[in-house]
């Protein structure tokens, strides 16, 4: 981070960075682009205005916001995510990664109302929850449609080709003839299982991250709070809002088995 004045015509990183506040120098290049994430994490911006809209209504339930800002905030989300779908948005270059891209196009949509949207919020627990809920989306709607087209397949080729024969291998010699259609099969049942254990992540309700922020949490006022059914709940599943904060924005296993 450089001490010296920012040249002219550059923004204070005070004003451009949501960490800004402490810092009057500007930001070297090489570390602006070493930081930025926003050309990969972009492919998130449908889960992350899922979590602001959610996080919207939490906040007027902690008594943080008006029904009326919460209704202009799913207003200027709303606004912010038909730019996206169309590919009309337009990045900024103060736009770290795709939280900062959303919120500072959805302040110039709606104005003072989404200055509140990151209260009791840190991009700790926007990342942890952003990324816990791409992956259920993509496991749904991309990875297990496409095993399973490649399952109908195998099964297909399988049934229609059982007159044909292979040689089978052992010790990486040959040894009797098998069916080919028994080996299709083999990788059938290989992949059924990966669906199975994919299967197993999806029911896990994508348990929101929120006030846990970088370490200790913030005291927002909704600490434990669970919904019973999943229309009661903002992100549209039961359970508790944050997991305990030591275990909330640090743990990287959903990548692997989300939670």
């Amino acid at each position: 981070m450089s001490e010296s004045k920012p040249a002219t015509g550059e923004s204070k990183v005070s004003e451009s960075k949501l960490w800004g506040g402490r810092f009057t120098g500007g930001l070297d290049p090489l570390m602006q682009a070493f930081n930025d994430s926003l050309s990969f994490d972009k492919r998130m911006w449908r889960q992350d205005l899922r979590g602001s809209r959610a996080y919207a209504t939490a906040l007027v339930g902690a008594g943080l916001l008006t029904e009326a800002e919460a209704s202009e905030l799913h207003r200027g989300l709303d606004l912010v995510a038909a730019e996206w779908q169309s590919g009309s948005f337009v990045p900024a270059p103060s736009d770290e990664d795709i939280h900062t891209a959303n919120e500072r196009r959805l302040k110039e949509l709606v104005g003072a109302p989404a200055a509140k949207l990151h209260t009791g919020r840190s991009r700790n627990d926007q990342v942890a929850t952003d990324i816990r809920l791409w992956l259920m989306d993509y496991l749904s709607d991309e990875l297990l449609p496409q095993l399973r087209r490649l399952i109908n397949t195998l099964v297909s080729r399988a049934e229609s080709e059982t007159g044909v024969l292979m040689p089978g291998y052992t010790h990486l010699q040959r040894a009797q003839p098998v069916r080919w259609s028994h080996w299709l099969l083999s990788y059938a049942s290989m992949l059924r299982r990966d669906c199975q254990r994919l299967a197993d992540c999806r029911p896990a309700p994508p348990c929101a991250r929120w006030a846990a922020a970088p370490w200790p949490a913030t005291p927002s006022g909704w600490t434990g709070r669970r919904w019973p059914t999943p229309s009661a709940s903002p992100l549209g599943s039961p359970g508790t809002v944050w997991t305990p904060w030591r275990t909330a924005t640090s743990p990287r296993s959903s990548s692997s088995r989300p939670p």
